[in-house]
């Protein structure tokens, strides 16, 4: 039994309502495209990372299981059908949706659950004095499966980089009494990103016996900007890498991007094998090996 990539659904709309109901609406489009309700949900992930308000507790994750819970009744009053859903946020920054993913994987691999959902989004905060926040505002969800025909995410694999803990930066303080937000990002983070996804690429294929003509597709993350563009070049793998043509960095749902474009043309579908790619603060590269056919 493996686990399989069920749907996939992105929003780019922003609203004045906040990352709950932006969250919590794109959850609810990836349900209905799958053809499942929120009681069949095992267990809930949000990797989301930015908020309107910095919310960092109560959890997200279980904000949008409640409000889901709602949008199935036609009255105010919480939904009495009780879900067994568990319901948490895992927060890794642009590489939280691997984490989660294979998380999820433990669980339905292990039968205790049959399916997870995945949800990640971030808007501008609102709060205070902002410095530096490039990304765009949306959302993107994913709903996990269990299937006994397919083999699914076979290999996950992460690693920090510790010698650029320094590279990235995003800090709260308070300066003449107003909250103060701010990101830093050295001038070669990317080029760093870059040497840093390619060390474990390396590695990984050298531990899995693994070359580039046994890979069909590359969906990565979309932060930092110009990261798959320029991992596609230092590889020389045209055609294989996902890339979106967004004006703006995505951050946390970035990945989820990429592969909702491959997944709705039937790229993701008709390819062998896939590589699942993140990279993020750390400098920390993500990598989940997914694949079609046994």
């Amino acid at each position: 039994m493996g686990t399989i990539i069920k749907s996939v659904t992105i929003n780019h709309s922003a609203t004045k309502n906040g990352i709950v109901k932006l969250v919590s609406e794109t959850a609810s489009r990836c349900l209905s495209k799958a053809g499942l309700e929120i009681e069949d949900i095992g267990m809930l992930i949000n990797t989301g990372v930015y908020s309107e308000n910095h919310l960092i507790e109560p959890a997200l994750a279980t904000l949008v299981h409640k409000k889901l819970l709602r949008g199935k009744s036609n009255s105010t009053t919480f939904c009495k059908k009780r879900s067994q859903m568990l319901s948490f946020d895992l927060h890794n920054g642009g590489g939280g949706i691997i984490n989660a993913i294979q998380v999820i994987d433990g669980f339905i691999r292990s039968e205790e659950i049959e399916n997870g959902l995945i949800v990640c989004g971030d808007v501008k905060p609102q709060s205070g004095i902002v410095e530096h926040y490039n990304y765009s505002t949306g959302a993107a969800a994913v709903l996990l499966s269990n299937d006994k025909n397919k083999p699914g995410f076979a290999r996950f694999k992460c690693q920090t980089f510790l010698e650029f803990k320094d590279d990235f930066r995003s800090t709260t303080s308070w300066e003449d009494g107003k909250l103060k937000f701010s990101h830093m990002q050295s001038s070669d983070y990317l080029e760093n990103i870059l040497h840093c996804a390619l060390t474990v690429l390396h590695d990984f294929f050298e531990k899995e016996n693994l070359a580039w003509h046994d890979i069909d597709l590359v969906c990565t993350s979309q932060s930092p900007g110009g990261f798959a563009r320029g991992l596609q070049k230092k590889l020389n793998i045209k055609g294989k890498i996902v890339e979106l043509q967004e004006a703006d960095e995505i951050y946390s749902s970035g990945l989820l991007y990429s592969l909702h474009q491959a997944f709705d043309k039937d790229e993701f579908k008709s390819a062998r094998n896939v590589l699942l790619l993140t990279a993020g603060a750390g400098i920390t590269i993500s990598l989940a090996y997914y694949k079609n056919e046994p």
